[in-house]
């Protein structure tokens, strides 16, 4: 039953959503790309596209899907432009910097989407568009998979036993910060819509959260997603008052 609630929340907010099997990104695009990953993320990546050792994860596979799936691609444009090539890397002899601006970061990306099977499109890949297309896969949106990282906004309530839970919840978001709410993640969890479910919050009492002021106020909280049968549940990381009241009715 929680995992056909979290599946309703999902869907409903993503239904009208473009995603990358509407296409992306022009051959165009990723044929530079290609040429942009061999020069520039070749020697880290290896030439298959799999991960080396502590270089990072695999961009090609389901590995890579599940890593970025129900999230819009602006998270992951997001990551490469801060983390890669990665800080304090030098390069090989004769290979030049490593170095790369946003163009040439969304050829790479335009050209691992192309290696992940997702289809081409009649417009580039952009910053804008990525902030408007989701990565699903081949099935479309499906329940984030168990120890995602991730973000979400309810109401929040406590049992007569102590346990805490977040009443109409938000659907849960991917995050790559964990510990860390940041005033944008604030603004986009006020403006998430309310679903039908409740979600279980572990380790609330762990955190510098004054959790007992905020019950019946609508709350973010971070945490790792745990999909156990019948025990959905997010342990929490990172919590900050929203700054509206709710009811959990």
């Amino acid at each position: 039953m929680i995992r056909m609630l979290l599946t309703a929340l999902l869907l409903s907010g993503v239904a009208h959503a473009a995603t990358v099997w509407d296409g992306a990104y022009t051959e165009a695009q990723a044929t530079r790309g290609e040429a942009t990953f061999e020069r520039k993320c070749e020697q880290c990546h290896g030439p298959d596209g799999r991960k080396m050792a502590a270089q990072g994860f695999a961009l090609e596979g389901p590995e890579f899907v599940d890593l970025w799936r129900e999230d819009n691609l602006s998270v992951l444009v997001a990551y490469v432009r801060a983390n890669m090539p990665k800080g304090g890397e030098q390069p090989l002899p004769g290979t030049g910097p490593l170095s790369l601006d946003d163009p040439g970061k969304l050829e790479a990306l335009a050209y691992i989407l192309k290696s992940n099977g997702f289809p081409a499109g009649s417009s580039e890949l952009t910053l804008e568009s990525a902030a408007t297309t989701m990565l699903v896969g081949k099935d479309g949106p499906r329940p984030l998979p168990n120890l995602t990282n991730v973000m979400v906004a309810g109401c929040l309530s406590v049992d007569a036993k102590g346990v805490w839970s977040l009443a109409k919840a938000s659907s849960p978001r991917r995050t790559m910060d964990p510990l860390v709410i940041s005033p944008e993640d604030l603004k986009a969890m006020a403006a998430a819509p309310l679903g039908p479910a409740s979600l279980r919050v572990n380790n609330l009492d762990a955190l510098s959260f004054n959790a007992n002021a905020a019950k019946g106020q609508r709350v973010e909280v971070k945490g790792i997603l745990y999909t156990a049968p019948n025990n959905t549940r997010v342990n929490a990381t990172a919590a900050e008052l929203l700054g509206s009241a709710c009811t959990a009715d």
